[in-house]
């Protein structure tokens, strides 16, 4: 996105591009973490000792395939830009929602209902930000059976300093994808199907 009189990004322009990345890169990391994709590698042979056939890709399965891809190769290179910060993509996420859970603080459960990767062991992702002085624990004053986590000063100085480069990694990671195609691919990834929840029918 450039303006047209002397070829500069227009930060209406890159905010709302951000926006929009920031919006299709959880979706997408929620879609390769679903357990089809797990079902869908194990190919079945024909029986009896026959040999494979060819099988015909249909153009779902192609859209299947473009987008576990598109989230693996995400994830890593997310990974591998948090480490300069010593963060588990899973770690920053449950500080960014703990940001936006504000000074009411979040139990546990609200924490791990809202993470993009589910962690089978919550308690033990908060205790290591815990140690770092990232977050802090405490009971709840009107139900002393809840336990909520706050986020730090620290973790918030933390987060303050990755806004920009976080930003700008959004911003490269869609670099060839204009803004038309970024919102269509948002509408797209919102007609799919949420995974079901854990103990449903």
């Amino acid at each position: 996105m450039r303006n047209s009189a002397d070829g500069s990004s227009s930060p209406n322009s890159i905010t709302s591009l951000a926006s929009s990345q920031h919006h299709i890169f959880p979706t997408l990391l929620r879609l390769a973490d679903y357990s089809l994709s797990r079902l869908y590698f194990q190919q079945m042979s024909s029986g009896g000792g026959k040999p494979w056939t060819k099988h015909a890709t249909i153009l779902e399965e192609k859209a299947f395939i473009a987008i576990l891809r598109a989230a693996d190769r995400l994830e890593r290179e997310v990974a591998e830009m948090l480490k300069q910060y010593s963060l588990t993509p899973t770690q920053y996420n449950a500080l960014r929602i703990l940001r936006g859970g504000g000074p009411e603080g979040l139990p546990c459960s609200h924490i791990g209902d809202r993470m993009i990767s589910r962690d089978p062991d919550i308690t033990r992702l908060l205790d290591r930000l815990k140690r770092r002085g990232l977050i802090s624990r405490r009971r709840d004053q009107n139900d002393r059976r809840i336990i909520k986590t706050f986020i730090t000063p620290a973790g918030l100085e933390l987060l303050g300093r990755m806004d920009r480069p976080v930003e700008q990694f959004h911003l490269r990671a869609f670099r060839d994808v204009n803004k038309r195609d970024l919102r269509g691919l948002i509408g797209v990834l919102e007609k799919l199907p949420a995974p079901p929840r854990a103990g449903s029918q």
